[in-house]
């Protein structure tokens, strides 16, 4: 890529939102069970999506926002999330009949954006819009294992890949941490610290 330009760069539209509410399409079977998508019509009315558009749904979760922008025009998304759970729903949405060859899953992380386009040869300045929906999916709600619900007995993992073992990576790399390693393995102070900074929790420690 010519330094100073990517795929992103002059970006038309961007859509940044955060929110623990239920969204998308989640699959049970042949079947697809249909979470209403929060900010829907926000969204759509922001992105505007048109016919031959290219647009990034940066936190594909269960679905929702992807499709609905695959109905509303003839355009492109290039659906990516980081958990290989919402990765999976989204090859199975990929191969309906109104989607083929329209939508594109890849895994990866935010930081990760521009290479991942790059690897699907996305033009420079090509891509008309982007949407992020910060925080959990409701496929990590509501699967216990995954330890992010309240409501919920599982494990405390809360990792948003969890194909990796806790076991040192082939290079002695260290591979990602669960809560129950993080909360076990440092001290009073510094989870107070995780606490207040990152969960908001104003009260920690007290």
């Amino acid at each position: 890529m010519a330094a100073g330009s990517s795929p992103l760069h002059c970006v038309r539209s961007l859509f940044i939102f955060s929110s623990h509410k239920l969204r998308g399409f989640c699959t049970q079977g042949d079947s697809h069970i249909v979470h209403v998508p929060v900010m829907l019509k926000e969204c759509l009315s922001f992105l505007a999506p048109q016919d031959g558009q290219v647009f990034i749904d940066s936190t594909f979760g269960s679905g929702g926002h992807t499709a609905a922008i695959l109905m509303s025009a003839k355009c492109k998304v290039y659906a990516m999330d980081r958990d290989p759970a919402a990765v999976e729903i989204a090859h199975i949405l990929s191969e309906r009949a109104e989607f083929k060859g329209r939508m594109f899953p890849a895994q990866g992380k935010f930081s990760e954006i521009c290479k991942i386009l790059k690897r699907f040869d996305i033009k420079n300045e090509s891509v008309d819009g982007m949407l992020l929906d910060i925080g959990a999916s409701s496929i990590q709600f509501e699967d216990p294992d995954r330890g992010f619900s309240f409501y919920k007995n599982g494990p405390l993992d809360m990792r948003m890949d969890v194909r990796n073992s806790l076991k040192e990576g082939s290079n002695g790399e260290r591979l990602p941490m669960t809560a129950a390693d993080v909360v076990n393995s440092i001290n009073e102070t510094e989870l107070t610290a995780v606490l207040r900074q990152y969960g908001q929790e104003k009260e920690a420690g007290e």
